[in-house]
């Protein structure tokens, strides 16, 4: 099975340093301006679904203008998502990255 890159793989759980910011900053830039490599994709589809909290689940507790919130955000990346040719196992992989990523993020706050 494939190992997807992330910052946490890549930097370890300190992913909010100055060094896993810029190299997360550069990659985002080769994915959207230049010619990525594969490693640029997987990190920026792993920092993604992180951020809108793909893997998270809202808990009732929360007021109604939060849900939608997090709500939109899980949209957002599910229309990224749906673009994406994926085998099964890349998105078992992919899952695993983001689960490190909101690990890591859960961890530094």
């Amino acid at each position: 099975m494939r190992i997807w890159q992330s910052l946490v793989r890549k930097f370890g759980i300190r992913t909010k340093s100055m060094s896993a910011q810029y190299e997360l900053g550069e990659a985002y830039r080769r994915v959207f301006l230049s010619n990525p490599s594969r490693v640029d994709q997987e990190t920026v589809i792993a920092d993604l679904a992180a951020k809108c909290g793909w893997n998270q689940i809202t808990p009732a507790s929360v007021a109604s203008d939060e849900l939608r919130f997090n709500e939109g955000k899980r949209a957002a990346f599910a229309g990224i998502f749906s673009h994406l040719s994926l085998s099964h196992e890349d998105v078992v992989a992919l899952e695993n990255a983001v689960r490190h990523e909101a690990a890591a993020a859960e961890q530094q706050n």
